[in-house]
């Protein structure tokens, strides 16, 4: 079999190399995707919410504003492209764990970059929500739902069978040359590493300072609990249809390669005991690893010293939210020559990346 000629090699089939792929057939550009699919793959035990205030401190996502609108009007486009509903806006009602997780919204809660999306201060959960609250709560307003494993399916679908290539990436088994890169047969002007955590292992981008973090979570069915809702206290209930929620998760820095721990299930049974007044049942104990890096922002662009590969990666807890801005956003950078925001891009924040291939 010879060569196989294409514009780009996309690695990784999360939501950052689903997108990047999304945005290059846009371009009527050609691809291959190498996808060797991980148990640990974060998309893959996604719960998919974009929260717009979360955090102890209710602090406003990062870049909100700029992130939100494009994700919306990706997915809705896609909604319609790929023949499939993809997206559910909802509220999380957020029970307050404690007196002083009260106090500090209350002190918070006329702040207007917060106000606009959460509701009064309740003293316990909204009518007919299962949900226990004995210190009050509040509903966080415009919560999306990403339907995560529709939406990869989808454009798997779209893109052909011909596009995928199963294999494991090795940045070392990849050829760069000034002119392309070549790996397993397949020749490409470029290569897009979006590996998601398994960049950890890829010594192009080795100097980048890495700090994924593993999250254990469950699959359970809550019947009668009301789809429109997701929930949290502690940990967050999302809803993921068939009376079917994402229970999660866990926050593990040090065991990123392990299985599933009893102590994390543990834990997020105690976590979900605590929050639902209602039975349930676990249907599924998983785990995944999200890439992030130390400044928990994303790395975009090409890299420092070699301009035949590229990288989407480090979107940590906000995939879904930030993929589809900036996964068009590399492809501008690459195809227009657009320049790379000084403080995601790799050859200005981490200039010494270590060579490989």
């Amino acid at each position: 079999m010879g060569t196989v000629g294409v514009d780009y090699l996309v690695v990784g089939f999360g939501v950052a190399g689903g997108m990047v792929a999304e945005a290059l057939r846009h371009r009527g550009r050609t691809f291959r995707v190498v996808d060797h699919p991980s148990p640990l793959a974060a998309s893959r035990v996604s719960a998919g919410l974009i929260t717009p205030v979360s955090g102890r401190q209710f602090y406003l996502r990062r870049d909100l504003d700029r992130l939100r609108p494009a994700a919306v009007a990706r997915y809705i486009a896609l909604e319609t492209e790929l023949d499939m509903p993809l997206l559910q806006t909802m509220t999380l009602f957020r029970a307050f764990e404690d007196p002083a997780e009260r106090s500090l919204w209350e002190a918070k809660r006329d702040y207007p970059e917060t106000a606009r999306f959460v509701g009064p201060i309740l003293d316990g959960a909204p009518e007919g929500l299962p949900v226990r609250a004995p210190y009050g709560g509040v509903p966080i307003l415009g919560v999306l739902k990403v339907e995560v494993q529709a939406l990869l399916n989808g454009l798997r679908a779209a893109l052909g069978p011909e596009t995928f290539v199963d294999g494991e990436w090795r940045a070392e088994d990849c050829r760069v040359t000034p002119d392309g890169v070549e790996w397993r047969g397949i020749r490409a002007a470029m290569v897009i590493c979006c590996e998601g955590a398994a960049v950890v292992r890829n010594p192009w981008f080795a100097a980048i300072p890495w700090e994924p973090i593993r999250g254990d979570s469950l699959t359970v069915k809550v019947p009668g609990f009301p789809v429109e809702w997701a929930a949290s206290r502690g940990v967050r209930l999302a809803p993921m249809g068939a009376e079917r929620f994402y229970v999660g998760a866990t926050y593990d820095r040090k065991d990123l390669n392990g299985a599933s721990s009893p102590d994390g299930r543990a834990w997020l049974e105690r976590k979900l005991d605590s929050m639902l007044a209602c039975p349930y049942k676990v249907l599924r104990f998983h785990s995944g690893v999200r890439p992030l890096t130390r400044n928990h922002l994303p790395v975009v662009g090409r890299h420092s010293e070699m301009d035949r590969v590229a990288i989407l990666n480090g979107l940590g807890t906000t995939g879904t939210l930030s993929a589809p801005h900036y996964a068009h956003y590399l492809v501008e950078c690459l195809e227009d020559g657009r320049v790379t925001e000084d403080e995601i891009d790799p050859q200005s924040n981490w200039a010494s990346v270590a060579l490989g291939g």
